[in-house]
C-alpha cells in the first residue's frame, strides 16, 4: 500500500494536494483558530482510527514553534441538546487540563473552542487523511466540520444512508456556522435531490471549519464530503 506525507498549512492545502492519489496518506496540518470562538474538528484522524484523541492536539505559533498559551484557550464538546460539557484548559507545556482520561474525538465530530489569548493560535493535528469522508451524524444538535486537509464547499457536502444510498431527508437536516462572539447565523436546509437550501451561492468551509447540524430526521444519518484526494 502507497503510503504519502502531506505537510502543510491551511492556506497551502489546496495547491499542495491537489494531484495526490493514494489510499494512505499520512502528516499533519497547523489549522489557524482566530480569537472568540470557534467550531474546529481535526483535519486528520489517529492512524487505523476513526478518532483523534484532544489529547494529540498541539497549539503552536504560525512557525510551529511552542505557544505561550496558559489556560487562555478551551475546548468543549457538545451534547444533542446543544448544551456544553466539560471545559478544557490548554496549557503550554503541560496539554489539555481535565483531558487526561482521554477525550475522543470522532471524524468529523467538531468541538468548541474559545480563544482568549487575543491573537490567532494554530491548532497542530497529525495522523492520517480520512479518505471514506462519510461522517454519522446522530439525532438532536451535533457539532460536525470539515475533517479533511483541504477547503470544502458546503453544497458538495451530500446526506446519504449508511450505505451510501440517497437519504430521505426533506428538511429535517440544518446547519449552522458561528461567529466569534457564539453566536450561529444563517440556516441551511437540507432537501434530497436538491441539496442545502440557502447554500446555493456557496459557503465554503476551510480545513477543520464546522457548523452545528440540527438533526431532527429521527435517525443516525451521514454526511458524505468529497474526497480530498483525486479518484477517490
Amino acid at each position: 500500500m502507497k503510503k504519502l506525507l502531506f505537510v502543510a498549512t491551511a492556506s497551502l492545502c489546496a495547491t499542495v494536494f491537489g494531484a495526490i492519489e493514494s489510499s494512505n496518506v499520512v502528516g499533519y496540518q497547523q489549522v489557524p483558530v482566530t480569537t472568540g470562538f470557534v467550531l474546529f474538528t481535526p483535519t486528520f484522524k489517529q492512524i487505523g482510527v476513526d478518532s483523534m484523541n484532544l489529547s494529540d492536539i498541539k497549539i503552536v505559533k504560525a512557525d510551529g514553534s511552542a505557544s505561550e498559551v496558559d489556560g487562555s484557550v478551551t475546548a468543549q464538546k457538545m451534547d444533542d441538546t446543544g448544551a456544553y460539557l466539560d471545559s478544557y484548559m490548554y496549557i503550554e507545556g503541560y496539554g489539555w487540563y481535565g483531558a487526561e482520561g482521554g477525550v475522543t474525538i470522532k471524524t468529523g465530530e467538531a468541538i468548541c473552542v474559545n480563544n482568549d489569548s487575543g491573537e490567532t493560535v494554530y491548532f497542530r493535528v497529525a495522523g492520517q487523511v480520512d479518505l471514506v469522508n462519510k461522517n454519522a451524524v446522530s439525532t438532536g444538535f451535533v457539532l460536525w466540520g470539515n475533517a479533511t486537509p483541504v477547503a470544502v464547499n458546503l453544497w458538495d457536502v451530500k446526506i446519504v444512508k449508511a450505505d451510501g444510498s440517497a437519504s430521505e431527508v426533506d428538511g429535517s437536516v440544518t446547519a449552522q456556522k458561528m461567529d466569534d462572539t457564539g453566536a450561529y447565523l444563517d440556516s441551511y436546509m437540507y432537501i434530497e435531490g436538491y441539496g442545502w437550501y440557502g447554500a446555493e451561492g456557496g459557503v465554503e468551509l476551510s480545513p477543520g471549519e464546522s457548523c452545528c447540524l440540527n438533526n431532527d430526521s429521527g435517525e443516525t444519518v451521514y454526511l458524505k464530503v468529497p474526497s480530498p484526494v483525486s479518484n477517490n
